[in-house]
């Protein structure tokens, strides 16, 4: 459909991805996060193979470098896509979007910062439920597919080894109108999906909808 398109292809460790979806869209909950959208089990290995082929151009960029030195690789991504690089494109002053989307970290920083890179870390280390379900979520994955989005698998647990017992758990997240809007969207969609009286009113109320707002 779009044969001279560009692709920017951003990997990022796989624990910190799974960490900061769980954590941004189901409230920590590293278990209902899976059983709606197995991450890393359908990601990873699709990814690892785009990164493989050969048919298309790509660059590709991993996160922990891209918030290192984020001059030196959006210069590099303007480069291959053909545009300008343009110092407002990392300086970008902290504005939330609003939306349902993931708005974190938005506000609190004006530019890439490496802080996100391994707050994984004391979160697993201070439970070792969530680290015996992401170890075995890891093992399920293919250790050269890990290879190819630039993550050895023999280093994947290092920052957990090196902090040891040292680390304190993170403190627990603040309730704000985000963290309602998503706790509020996942029951829903869960009673949705169970079917029966509730599921049957959605449908109707979406064919009126449909209806009122057909041109």
């Amino acid at each position: 459909m779009f044969p001279d398109a560009k692709y920017v292809v951003l990997t990022r460790h796989p624990i910190a991805a799974f960490s900061s979806f769980a954590n941004s869209f189901f409230d920590g909950d590293y278990v209902r996060a899976q059983s709606h959208n197995p991450l890393l089990n359908r990601y990873v290995p699709a990814i690892a193979a785009f990164l493989r082929q050969h048919e298309v151009s790509f660059i590709h960029v991993r996160y922990e470098d891209l918030v290192q030195d984020p001059e030196t690789w959006v210069t590099r991504i303007c480069a291959y896509v053909g545009v300008p690089f343009e110092p407002g494109m990392i300086t970008y002053g902290g504005k939330a979007r609003e939306g349902l989307g993931d708005p974190t970290g938005v506000a609190k920083h004006d530019r890439p910062t490496t802080a996100s890179v391994e707050k994984w870390v004391p979160e697993l280390a201070a439970d070792p439920q969530r680290l015996q379900f992401m170890q075995a979520i890891i093992t399920q994955l293919d250790p050269e597919d890990l290879r190819t989005l630039g993550y050895a698998p023999e280093d994947l647990w290092k920052p957990l080894e090196e902090v040891g017992e040292k680390t304190a758990p993170p403190p627990p997240q603040k309730l704000n109108r985000y963290r309602l809007q998503r706790k509020a969207i996942l029951t829903l969609r869960e009673q949705a999906k169970k079917g029966g009286l509730f599921q049957k009113a959605l449908k109707k109320a979406r064919l009126a909808c449909d209806i009122l707002l057909r041109e």
